[in-house]
């Protein structure tokens, strides 16, 4: 088989049904098994969090402080005026720096 590949069928391995066939099954298969995988941790996160909190508890001593995350209006960032405008119906806005 020459390199680099010069025909269709000559990058599929020979047959273009063939690849085509093979590249189908082995997407579908992959896909299946993705949705499959999406499913089941969609069904237990719950569960797979509560594991992973209590391994957490279990490795931190008794006696470590506590992280809490409070909410800082620093990071808070509203939007710019002029995009504001942007998102209404009319004529474009032109600006001029």
């Amino acid at each position: 088989m020459p390199w680099p590949p010069v025909g269709f069928a000559d990058a599929l391995g020979g047959s273009a049904l063939l690849g085509l066939s093979v590249a189908t099954s082995v997407a579908a298969i992959l896909g299946w098994l993705a949705w499959s995988m999406l499913r089941w941790f969609a069904a237990h996160h719950r569960d797979l969090l509560r594991a992973i909190e209590a391994i957490f508890v279990a490795l931190l001593p008794a006696n470590a402080p506590s992280v809490r995350i409070e909410p800082s209006f620093a990071l808070v960032r509203r939007p710019a005026a002029v995009f504001a405008r942007a998102a209404k119906r009319g004529p474009p806005i032109v600006l001029s720096l």
